[in-house]
């Protein structure tokens, strides 16, 4: 693996009950940085535009995970996978509780109480697009590059680089901030070397077996979302016997996508809430409606 390189209406397309914050399903509303009333919209704003012009086109974004939702929308834009990766946060700054502003009847609990919703503090981020819609592979690198570079000057939020395997690209952490605030290099927990048996397994189930393998090795929790209530299409569970030696969890992953008839992509999220070593994979069907994740 190498180092590589609407005028828009703000339209929801999903019924609101889709972001709202559940119990267990935390992992689902995190995908798209967690839903937050209105006063609380400054800390956790989530917003992506994409504005047309003549010569060219405006990507602008107000997230927790910007990179993840400028990754949803290039996808939809022009097919590539684009996979995204969290970074561990450990910094106060970089995360805040939005449970007491979107939990129903939250001022019941007693103070310490109640229940935590984590989520990354939103970051705005703004990028011109060419008004073709077909990029080639180095042009949307450097569309990503841009991203990442976007991203390293903001003050809070994790550090990101961009690889490329094939004709896929995965934007994932380099640096996040300390608990003390100092910047800290970080490896990328799909960067773990895993070792499966070969033998026939579901898709769902090699998945699984990927993030238990994971969990083992890197000493945390990786839960597995597939095809989340978001994604856009669901086909029945294939078989496969694949297998992995001494692989990196991302290529084993990579080979996991392939098994599947149509271009899949993940985002891998750390789910503050549950506790510092608690991720969540999600794995879903590429985007293919632009307005459908533009809102």
């Amino acid at each position: 693996m190498a180092n590589q390189h609407m005028e828009s209406k703000s339209r929801h397309p999903f019924p609101s009950h889709f972001r709202t914050p559940l119990a267990w399903i935390f992992i689902l509303a995190l995908l798209i940085g967690g839903y937050a009333r209105a006063d609380s919209v400054s800390l956790n704003a989530d917003s992506a535009k994409l504005i047309y012009g003549s010569d060219s086109d405006t990507l602008t974004i107000d997230s927790g995970r910007p990179l993840m939702r400028a990754a949803l929308i290039l996808q939809a834009l022009y097919g590539y996978v684009i996979t995204y990766e969290d970074p561990w946060y450990s910094n106060s700054d970089d995360v805040v509780d939005i449970a007491p502003s979107t939990i129903k009847g939250y001022s019941a609990f007693k103070p310490g109480n109640g229940p935590k919703l984590i989520v990354p503090r939103s970051s705005q981020l703004s990028i011109k697009l060419p008004a073709s819609k077909k990029l080639s592979q180095d042009e949307l690198f450097g569309r990503l590059q841009d991203l990442v570079k976007l991203q390293k000057s903001k003050p809070r939020g994790g550090h990101f680089q961009v690889l490329q395997t094939g004709d896929s690209f995965h934007i994932i952490p380099a640096e996040a901030r300390d608990r003390n605030g100092n910047w800290s290099t970080q490896s990328s927990l799909l960067d773990t070397v895993i070792s499966l048996p070969q033998e026939d397994r579901t898709e769902s189930k090699l998945y699984l077996a990927i993030a238990g393998a994971v969990s083992a090795a890197a000493k945390v929790s990786m839960t597995v979302v597939v095809n989340h209530p978001l994604s856009y299409s669901s086909k029945s569970d294939l078989h496969t016997n694949v297998g992995a030696s001494n692989e990196t969890a991302r290529s084993v992953l990579m080979r996991a996508l392939s098994v599947h008839p149509t271009k899949r992509t993940w985002t891998l999220m750390q789910t503050t809430e549950s506790g510092p070593n608690v991720f969540s994979l999600n794995v879903m069907d590429i985007p293919t409606n632009v307005a459908a994740v533009s809102y």
